[in-house]
């Protein structure tokens, strides 16, 4: 994962939650979000959307880190048949 890519990822969860992409890094925990279960959902198709991937509730129920979901969804993305 690159700092580009990084950057691009914290500017989609951005536009969902309600904190600016500058205050995201990628050693904040995803309950750091503090996210309820709609504003996940609508994150998960989001980013399944924006990136032609398939993330499973159990995929993202094991992510920690938004560095860890950084690294799941650009895996995804370079992965051979999308996984």
């Amino acid at each position: 994962m690159t700092d580009h890519n990084f950057a691009e990822l914290t500017e989609k969860i951005a536009s969902v939650i309600a904190l600016p992409a500058s205050r995201l890094t990628p050693d904040m925990t995803v309950s750091d979000l503090a996210l309820d279960s709609m504003t996940t959902v609508e994150l998960v198709v989001d980013l399944q959307e924006d990136y032609d991937i398939l993330l499973s509730r159990e995929d993202f129920a094991a992510v920690r880190t938004l560095g860890d979901l950084a690294e799941l969804v650009f895996s995804r993305v370079s992965g051979p048949s999308g996984q």
